[in-house]
């Protein structure tokens, strides 16, 4: 795959180093700032990350070296990966995308705020909210690491949650779930007005009242928690777990084949584009 040493050993580390927590020290492997190149090609390798489906998580080695690369460019503090890495957002939604991306962005650090910052609005024009969401996630995370930006980022979250009217619940729901991981109280009016105007997923960071909740506006639930993802699957009269998620294996069952269903949907339309 044109790939070198030591760059070209991430393709044979395979699942089991992929799932080791905490990540592997890949710099004792050798990596420096000169492979960072390399390393930015691995990572945004859709190639390999197109011929495999996710949801299947069993392969060959090689699928599994984008990863290995992105989190190398973490510990290296790769900053020349920051926009390469956002870019891929819009393509790469798998779990591991989804999940991992925001950890390296801040392992990096605040230099990946400026170019997360210009990515939010763009991205939230999107009809599929991943991107945006995800981008939300790690300045989320970019402030917890470094708290010095916390204001920073929750007022550039809080600016995009105005657009309430115009994008997509879902990732208002996303928005909201990042402004309470920040305990962001002074978010606290615009939050309140895109659920009054019926505009966030509460599937996702819950209604109102659980909003109230984790800010400590109100010191518990005045109302029984609604069952989200039961009403919005169909499936009224399920029992129901911790947060209101569906109780029964029935119930989850359903909400992960309707997830999967949706994401191998998404997957085959960006076949298509490309």
């Amino acid at each position: 795959m044109d790939y070198h040493e030591p760059v070209s050993r991430l393709l044979e580390l395979g699942e089991q180093p992929a799932r080791q927590q905490p990540w592997p020290d890949y710099l004792a492997m050798g990596f420096t700032f000169a492979d960072v190149p390399e390393l930015i090609r691995l990572a945004g390798d859709d190639g390999l990350f197109l011929s495999w489906d996710d949801e299947d998580e069993e392969g060959n080695d090689e699928w599994w070296g984008p990863i290995h690369a992105r989190r190398v460019l973490g510990q290296l503090g790769a900053e020349d990966a920051v926009a390469p890495l956002i870019d891929l957002l819009r393509w790469d939604d798998s779990d591991w995308g989804m999940e991992e991306v925001p950890r390296v962005l801040a392992m990096i650090g605040t230099a990946a705020l400026p170019a997360l910052r210009e990515a939010l609005p763009r991205y939230a024009d999107d009809p599929d909210p991943s991107a945006a969401g995800t981008v939300a996630a790690a300045m989320q995370m970019i402030a917890e690491e470094h708290p010095e930006t916390r204001d920073e980022a929750v007022a550039v979250l809080v600016d995009q949650i105005r657009r309430h009217g115009e994008q997509n619940p879902e990732l208002n729901g996303m928005l909201v779930a990042s402004l309470l991981s920040l305990r962001a109280m002074e978010a606290a009016p615009v939050i309140e007005a895109a659920y009054a105007a019926g505009d966030v997923d509460e599937m996702i960071p819950g209604d109102w009242e659980d909003v109230q909740v984790e800010l400590g506006l109100i010191p518990e639930r005045v109302t029984p928690r609604h069952n989200f993802l039961s009403q919005g699957l169909g499936l009224r009269g399920e029992p129901t777990g911790p947060g209101g998620q569906p109780g029964s294996a029935k119930a989850r069952k359903k909400a992960k084949d309707k997830k999967k269903a949706q994401k191998a949907a998404r997957q085959k339309s960006r076949r298509k584009k490309r």
